[in-house]
Order: structure tokens, then C-alpha cells, then sequence
């Protein structure tokens, strides 16, 4: 008879699966298509290798302090995984997103500030939907249409995150839930592939 509980391994061993299964799916497949030549996988571990639990965003008391923090973790993904700018952001805020998304992976504390002051992942996607939604303002309007994310400045980025952070404090919202419009996105999509297939 099997004696082994795999559940017990789960307890001795769940910190450690927990940032496993943070590192596998923080990011999609399709986002690493755009790293010729760099395996996914090594990616994901410097990004994790980085960021870990993300005390030092933790323990930020002011966005001036978290965006510190942040641009401390952004540049050492760009020299370790030789990445530009835009990349190197993407991923930082796709992980920590994932990272206080699952409950319990950090104290509730830690997941609570960082959600407060936490950067929207920006792409394609994201791009456009600003486009939509704040057209008169000058933060998006600054960035070319169609520019690729890897020639997203550092400036116009934090441009864009604090041209998100009014309206998100009006609606008593944090501003990293603009993102969830990249979720309605991909459910039009869908939904508009579903309708297609039913006329064929």
C-alpha cells in the first residue's frame, strides 16, 4: 500500500510550490514569442529570481516608495535577461499581478499594499484600450500608435500609470484593475470566433 500523502508534501513544501506555480503561469506562451533567441523558461526564473515575494513592494508606504522599489526590480530584469525596457515591465507587473491574485501565496498585508500602489502590465491590448477611454489626455497621446513595446520609454510608462490613477480613486477601484479590460478583450474575441463558426 502507497503511505506517501501528497498533501503533505504540499504543506511542507507549499511555499515553494506556490512561487512555482506563479512562475509557470504569469506570463501566456505567446507573450515570450516576441524574445528571439531567449528561451522562455530561463525568463521566468530571473523574473522570479528578482521579484520573489516582493517584500520591498511590501513594505512601500507611498507610490513615490513602490515605484522606487519597482524600477529597482524592472532594471535588473532588463540586465539579467537582456531585455528593453518595455519587456522588462510587462513581466514584472504580469508576475507581481499573478502574485497577489491567489490568495495566500503573500500575508494579506503584503498583498493588500501592493495591490494599492501595483503598475497595470502594459501592451498592445492596454495600449488600445487607453486609446478608447482617455484620448484627450497627453499621457497617451505621447506614445505613437502602433510603437512596439520594447520602444515604450520609461517616462511614458509612468506617464501612463498616473493617468490611471485618478479616475481608478474615483471609482474606489485600484488602478492594476485596468487590466481586466485585457480580459474583456480576449472574451470578445472568443465570442466573436463562436459566432463565426455557427455560420459556417
Amino acid at each position: 500500500m502507497n503511505t506517501f500523502n501528497p498533501f503533505l508534501a504540499i504543506k511542507q513544501k507549499r511555499p515553494k510550490f506556490e512561487l512555482d506555480w506563479v512562475e509557470r503561469t504569469f506570463a501566456a506562451g505567446n507573450t515570450f514569442r516576441a524574445f528571439k533567441g531567449r528561451k522562455a523558461d530561463k525568463i521566468r526564473r530571473v523574473v522570479r529570481s528578482t521579484i520573489v515575494r516582493a517584500r520591498n513592494l511590501a513594505r512601500a508606504r507611498s507610490q513615490l516608495q513602490y515605484d522606487s522599489a519597482l524600477n529597482s526590480y524592472t532594471k535588473t530584469i532588463e540586465k539579467k535577461a537582456r531585455l528593453q525596457f518595455g519587456y522588462a515591465s510587462k513581466l514584472a507587473n504580469l508576475y507581481i499581478k499573478e502574485l497577489v491574485s491567489r490568495p495566500g501565496i503573500l500575508p494579506d498585508r503584503w498583498a493588500a499594499s501592493i495591490r494599492r500602489y501595483a503598475h497595470v502590465p502594459i501592451d498592445q491590448h492596454i495600449l488600445g484600450y487607453m486609446r478608447v477611454h482617455f484620448d484627450g489626455d497627453a499621457a497617451i497621446q505621447a506614445v505613437p500608435k502602433g510603437v512596439p513595446l520594447k520602444k515604450i520609454k520609461r517616462e511614458q510608462a509612468a506617464d501612463l500609470q498616473k493617468m490611471l490613477r485618478a479616475p481608478a480613486r474615483r471609482a474606489s477601484v485600484n488602478p492594476i484593475d485596468y487590466d481586466l479590460w485585457w480580459s474583456a478583450d480576449i472574451s470578445r474575441k472568443q465570442g466573436r470566433r463562436s459566432e463565426r463558426r455557427k455560420h459556417r
